[in-house]
């Protein structure tokens, strides 16, 4: 592996690639500043999807709720959880139910083939697999518990206060899998610690606002989802969901920019390149692996490009 010039050693290369120590607090877990903007401003939109707005406060009661009901299944440290869902505040309302249960998240999406989430599923070894009554009979069979969300977690009086639970900073906060196209699908856990010293970086180098509307299209099986959920719940921003199965709609996505006002997106350079709209609200595009068409971005959009470094199941990013 080749070394920066002028670095000598494995030593001096971590050194060098390390940059400045960021202070950062993963106690109460990675979801915890969310709960704190959740008490802080609970009438605040958090997600949205079409027509459908759900409240930082609905959204942390939902959730509180749901992972009082997981742990009723056995969630807790050292356990996971599936989460066999698509893109909806459901979804989001999952994950950090899930976080907050003290057991790590399992993606299992939907659009897989049924062999891989069978081998997910059968390495993973999930207490529970959160899922919706349509969704569910395209899952193959398991010994976990099925708790099927379907809205009816609105219904309970449960989860007004958060559950007390310990996280540190080492427990797993989810396990991402690789495809298994080179054989059988491996997992990684990422801890709350990682997760939460990454988000301490992206606060230090882009900070986003209240006022923020980020877009959230990655699916649950990428770790760009990840940050485009926990990072804009930490800051007060708003969650706008693009429709499950968009990715061969180019001209959906930028339509979705421009009428819903987002002014946070990832990975949306090209479709802005081929559009004739301008983006004028789009104030940061947060990109991976390829190189970013800065030309064609600075045209549509009035802000500015952070290039991350996409590698998967990684809580790496370079600015």
């Amino acid at each position: 592996m080749s070394r920066p010039i002028g670095v000598e050693g494995p030593d001096e290369s971590l050194s060098f690639c390390r940059g400045p120590i960021l202070e950062f607090s993963a106690a109460g877990g990675c979801h915890r500043p969310f709960e704190e903007r959740a008490a802080h401003a609970p009438e605040a939109v958090a997600v949205a999807l079409g027509n459908t707005k759900v409240s930082y406060g609905e959204l942390n009661r939902r959730a509180n709720t749901l992972a009082q009901q997981l742990r009723a299944l056995g969630a807790g440290s050292g356990r996971r959880v599936g989460l066999h869902l698509n893109r909806s505040p459901e979804m989001v309302i999952a994950l950090l139910a899930v976080l907050k249960s003290g057991a790590a998240y399992v993606p299992l999406d939907p659009a897989f083939p049924r062999k891989q989430l069978q081998a997910v599923l059968h390495d993973a070894a999930p207490i529970a697999v959160v899922t919706r009554q349509q969704l569910s009979r395209t899952l193959p069979s398991s010994d976990a518990s099925l708790l099927e969300i379907d809205g009816e977690e609105r219904a309970s009086h449960a989860g007004f206060d958060n559950p007390p639970i310990p996280i540190a900073a080492a427990d797993p906060a989810y396990v991402m899998y690789t495809s298994g196209s080179t054989g059988e699908p491996k997992g990684v856990e990422i801890t709350h610690g990682a997760v939460s010293n990454h988000l301490a970086w992206r606060r230090s180098y882009f900070p986003l606002e209240p006022q923020d509307r980020s877009l959230q299209t990655a699916s649950l099986s990428f770790d760009d989802s990840v940050w485009e959920i926990l990072e804009p719940l930490s800051a007060g921003a708003c969650i706008v969901l693009a429709k499950p199965w968009f990715e061969q709609e180019s001209a959906y996505l930028v339509e979705l920019i421009a009428r819903q006002r987002i002014t946070v997106a990832a990975s949306c350079l090209r479709c802005c390149a081929r559009s004739s709209k301008s983006l004028a609200l789009v104030r940061a595009d947060h990109c991976g692996g390829s190189r970013p068409e800065g030309r064609s971005f600075r045209s549509h959009c009035s802000g500015r490009c952070s290039r991350g470094c996409r590698q998967r199941a990684s809580t790496t990013a370079t600015g």
